[in-house]
């Protein structure tokens, strides 16, 4: 039968194997996850406790692998030796395996830290256990030699292993000495990594340390139980922080029962595909041109979500998902059947990903598809766009389909024949004008593409590319070009401030008046010459509004700067330029007065400039409607 019981950390450091199956996600805490794990432990090991009090951690649920087929497979797999045996029990994770990388990485760590010795363990008959992924064997070596010079982001385990450890690190310099302070205990790295350390060492028997013991909730599946190990693990999670539908239907295409007679090894290359998949979604560039939300961390899910959606016409609610692939991949008898749609199904999301890859390669189309993204369009929109072409079309049948579906999110054509831009700036249009501004740096990149293609057709340089990865962590949106206002000025310090800065930037320090003003505190007699030296008025709000007066800039770059006059701003676009802050083609222009006619006065943004500005953007939305200007 099942059993439950307690087992401590330190029972583990026996040399046990664990090994993680398929149907698992990799590991995927995060640094608020180890947090709150070294807070927990630490504060648990030098606090005072009652006797016999003791650490739980989460369970851990395993079956003891007893199949010698199954030993051999684990073998080849993990390059275990002679240790996977009967007699040393290597063991399945069916669920905790989060937790157990959890500790093992602090283990490496404490390693790192000359904390621990593996050669003291190893003299006292103890060895750390050893974690191997079916599908990630690599992972284990990169565990078993963790320490800061091998962290590495090649893939989505190492990054997400790497970045664990580094949080330790973090932990070490704020939260734990905060903690130690607290209970009045000595604050060093050195101090705390031994209570930490203390903790995970501390057998269920030995009460002599003070830190006390840290133990897992060890729920055995007996070797021979008739339950289907990915059955219990989705019984198990039900309830608690759930699983995703893409973990889910992993352990649905990977379970062993597909394979039957598995040759050719189909298993490990859809597990070796799945893993290619996610970790080029998982670059931000790649994905940041498909979806407007970076934080995603489960975005394979998409490819399903959209062959559901192809499939059913509709959005797949909450677990509609998950029961939509177990239907399909649970109903048949027949093996050969089951291999057959389990192929079938795996080919539809590898030639959908296929098509997404082709997008990204070629810079026009990976362009004007993260536009509409970024203007709100689905990317289910775009795959039916792109799935309504006939075969023997070529691509530039679907760019004109693109471009035509661009046409929604800008200005009307017959309002552009008009020479007008009829966008004003405030929350109702704020949207529309956000994707006209970003239309126009697209455009700029796409019309030198295009220009070099005329002798190059096969083309496809990346630096022609629009960033979207930085367009959305910079939080680029829409800003006005010159909003000098002082009214959100408060104190009289902060507005002499102000002008001080306005009145260094425009060369004002020699005019004896302004300076005159300045001693005097009349503030309102400088704020009036410093509009008129900087061609703004307070009084053109309609202009001040217009397309003519607003650009898109990052978040940090506008909180710089604030409310200031142009100067000021186009002073501050320089230094984030040489800094390495991505700023769009059309922003520069616009800081640089790169518009034909403009003022060359570098220090004032006048209504000439507004002008010539909206000039320039009815010329680039006619030259795109292919209208006569």
């Amino acid at each position: 039968m099942n059993n439950i019981s307690l087992i401590s950390v330190a029972e583990l450091l026996d040399g046990r194997n664990f090994f993680v199956p398929a149907y698992q996600r990799g590991y995927r805490w995060g640094k608020d996850q180890m947090w709150e794990l070294l807070d927990d432990l630490y504060e648990f090991s030098i606090r005072d406790k009652k006797e016999g009090e003791f650490y739980c951690l989460q369970p851990v649920i395993v079956q003891p692998i007893t199949d010698d087929e199954k030993l051999k497979e684990i073998k080849s797999i993990t390059g275990w030796g002679d240790e996977v045996t009967f007699e040393n029990t290597t063991w399945e994770v069916i669920d905790g395996q989060q937790r157990l990388t959890s500790i093992y990485i602090l283990f490496r760590y404490l390693v790192s830290e000359e904390t621990l010795s593996l050669k003291r363990l190893k003299k006292d008959g103890k060895a750390l256990y050893r974690l191997c992924y079916e599908t990630r064997p690599k992972t284990k070596d990169f565990l078993e030699e963790l320490d800061e010079d091998s962290l590495n982001y090649d893939n989505i385990d190492a990054t997400f292993i790497s970045k664990a450890y580094l949080a330790i690190d973090e932990w070490l310099k704020d939260r734990g000495p905060a903690i130690a302070k607290r209970y009045g205990k000595r604050n060093s790295t050195e101090d705390i990594l031994q209570m930490l350390y203390n903790i995970l060492r501390t057998s269920r028997e030995d009460n002599r340390e003070t830190s006390g013991s840290a133990q897992f909730i060890w729920y055995e599946l007996q070797a021979d139980s008739t339950k289907n190990p990915i059955d219990e693990f989705i019984s198990i999670n039900n309830g608690k922080i759930r699983l995703t539908d893409a973990e889910l239907i992993k352990g649905l295409f990977l379970q062993k029962r597909n394979f039957s007679n598995d040759q050719s090894g189909r298993q490990m290359r859809i597990a070796m595909q799945w893993e290619d998949i996610e970790n080029t979604l998982h670059k931000d560039d790649f994905w940041t041109f498909l979806s407007r939300n970076e934080e995603d961390d489960n975005r394979i899910e998409t490819l399903f979500s959209l062959t559901y959606q192809k499939d059913k016409g509709v959005k797949p609610q909450d677990g509609n998902l998950f029961r939509h692939y177990y239907e399909l991949l649970t109903g048949s008898e027949r093996e050969n059947e089951l291999e057959q749609k389990v192929e079938y199904e795996w080919e539809r999301i590898v030639k959908l990903f296929h098509v997404l890859s082709g997008w990204y390669e070629d810079p026009v189309l990976y362009n004007t598809i993260g536009f509409l993204i970024h203007s709100g369009v689905t990317l289910s929109e775009i795959l039916t766009l792109h799935d309504g072409i006939d075969r023997d079309a070529g691509k530039s049948e679907f760019i004109a389909l693109l471009n035509r579906k661009a046409e929604e999110k800008l200005p009307g054509r017959d309002e552009v024949k008009k020479n007008e831009i009829g966008l004003t700036y405030g929350k109702s249009k704020r949207h529309e004008i956000r994707s006209l501004l970003l239309f126009l740096n697209i455009y700029q990149l796409n019309k030198q593409m295009n220009e070099l293609r005329k002798n190059v057709p096969t083309l496809m340089s990346p630096i022609y590319k629009f960033p979207f990865d930085l367009f959305v962590s910079q939080q680029w949106d829409v800003e006005h070009i010159d909003s000098a206002t002082t009214n959100d000025l408060r104190s009289v310090e902060d507005k002499e401030a102000w002008l001080i800065e306005a009145i260094n930037a425009l060369n004002l320090k020699d005019d004896e008046e302004i300076m005159t003003w300045l001693t005097e505190k009349n503030y309102d007699a400088i704020w009036t010459k410093i509009l008129q030296r900087s061609g703004t008025s307070e009084s053109s709000d309609t202009m001040k509004n217009s397309i003519g007066n607003l650009t898109l800039l990052d978040a940090e770059t506008n909180r710089g700067y604030g409310n200031h006059i142009f100067a000021l701003k186009r002073k501050e676009i320089q230094r984030v330029i040489q800094s390495g802050t991505f700023v769009p083609i059309c922003t520069q222009m616009v800081f640089n007065k790169g518009f034909e006619s403009q003022d060359t006065d570098l220090r004032a943004w006048t209504d000439k400039d507004k002008e010539c500005y909206t000039a320039f953007v009815v010329r680039e939305l006619k030259s795109f409607y292919n209208l006569k200007d």
